[in-house]
């Protein structure tokens, strides 16, 4: 039996602010993949920095993965500082088999 993915929801806020909640798969991160150019290009002319936080993911694959190394350079190509909050031990543990801890400033 197939479990069904948590749908993601998404709230951002004025100050750069970007909160998640539920699944970052393959299933759900099309939704991330939209929301991601309008907070990049609002932090930008705000010059506020980007904040995402992890903390309510239950559960996160490589398509999650590519979205948050996606994410990274699309921020550093516009000048945006990224802060990555309460990531999940899954994201940690695929960027280490990944080997692209570096690349996302994970420790």
């Amino acid at each position: 039996m197939i479990e069904q993915s948590n749908p993601i929801e998404l709230t951002s806020s004025n100050n750069g602010e970007f909160h998640l909640k539920g699944d970052l798969n393959r299933d759900t991160v099309m939704k991330c993949w939209q929301q991601q150019k309008r907070d990049i290009q609002s932090c930008k002319e705000s010059g506020a920095s980007l904040n995402v936080d992890f903390a309510e993911i239950k559960q996160v694959d490589t398509a999650g993965l590519a979205w948050v190394m996606e994410l990274t350079k699309n921020c550093k190509s516009a000048n945006v500082q990224l802060q990555l909050l309460n990531l999940p031990e899954g994201l940690i543990k695929l960027a280490n088999l990944s080997n692209v801890t570096s690349i996302l400033s994970i420790q």
